[in-house]
């Protein structure tokens, strides 16, 4: 649906879906090891996977409201 509307935009949430994807494939498990506090690689991969969520949000956001749907502000 995005795709027939804003296919520009419908290729960016692909994009970064596949990169929120490859991420958090890229996370080790246990996940309790990978966010411990010495484990500075770990964290880092999670800050990163979180990172990519949200610029995902942001396009998604992005595609509801072109579509004129209302996005709640979470605080």
């Amino acid at each position: 649906v995005v795709a027939a509307a804003e296919p520009q935009l419908a290729a960016s949430i692909t994009e970064q879906v596949d990169e929120s994807l490859r991420l958090a494939e890229a996370l080790q498990t246990p996940f309790d090891r990978e966010i411990a506090l010495g484990n500075t690689e770990g964290r880092g991969r999670v800050v990163d996977l979180v990172q990519s969520l949200q610029a995902q949000e942001d396009l998604l956001e992005e595609a509801f409201l072109a579509f004129g749907f209302a996005v709640p502000s979470v605080e």
